[in-house]
């Protein structure tokens, strides 16, 4: 399979949803990142480009794509990204997409998540990931990362996580979950193509919630 996460901003898929990427590619699938910033309202932008080139490392994704955007600019370029988005999609033809969840403290990631969901209208499997400024999430898809969870840590350091150090926690002990990464299904969810389109955040196994055969990792 072929699986694309997308992020506002380097570090932000490594805290939502690495430990899922990296159990997927242990299995053989292709992992794709789609960074839309290099973040520099968070720190030098090409010191943080650096340091999530580094953190692929680990992942070894097939590609790793950059946005060009600017940080906390997304918002006013919605229709452009999502064009960009559609553009990316077209080329990969994922069968999994991991995005913000649109219910979030940070401009960007409302941005991401929204432009995302319009980009995607036409595509299965959206899943959204929990990230340490979402709110309000109601997770239905739980993913055992027992196996990955070092990765994850390592993902994490790689970018030199920019939050807080309660944040960082939260970000490996997924809240009370430690072992698992949590998913919400969209309330937006609605048949497209003869299929279902589902949402899901950090944590996945699969539950009776979604309405689509997730083909998790095994």
């Amino acid at each position: 399979m072929k699986i694309l996460a997308i992020g506002a901003h380097p570090d932000d898929i490594e805290a939502g949803c690495s430990g899922t990427l990296a159990k997927y590619a242990r299995n053989g699938h292709d992992i794709y990142m789609l960074i839309m910033t290099e973040g520099h309202m968070g720190g030098e932008g090409s010191t943080r480009k650096k340091e999530q080139k580094r953190s692929a490392k680990i992942l070894k994704p097939r590609e790793l794509i950059w946005g060009g955007y600017k940080d906390t600019l997304l918002t006013p370029h919605m229709n452009q990204m999502v064009h960009d988005i559609e553009v990316v999609l077209k080329k990969i033809a994922p069968d999994f997409i991991f995005v913000h969840y649109e219910d979030d403290t940070h401009q960007d990631h409302r941005a991401l998540a929204k432009a995302t969901i319009s980009a995607t209208r036409y595509v299965r499997n959206v899943l959204f990931y929990e990230g340490p400024t979402t709110q309000n999430f109601s997770p239905a898809v739980f993913v055992d990362i027992r196996e990955t969870l070092d990765d994850k840590v390592a993902m994490l350091h790689g970018t030199l996580f920019t939050g807080s150090e309660d944040q960082y926690r939260g970000c490996i002990n997924n809240g009370h979950r430690p072992l698992f990464s949590r998913l919400s299904r969209n309330p937006g969810t609605g048949p497209v193509r003869g299929g279902f389109r589902s949402t899901a955040s950090v944590y996945q196994y699969l539950t009776v919630l979604l309405k689509v055969k997730i083909q998790t990792a095994k």
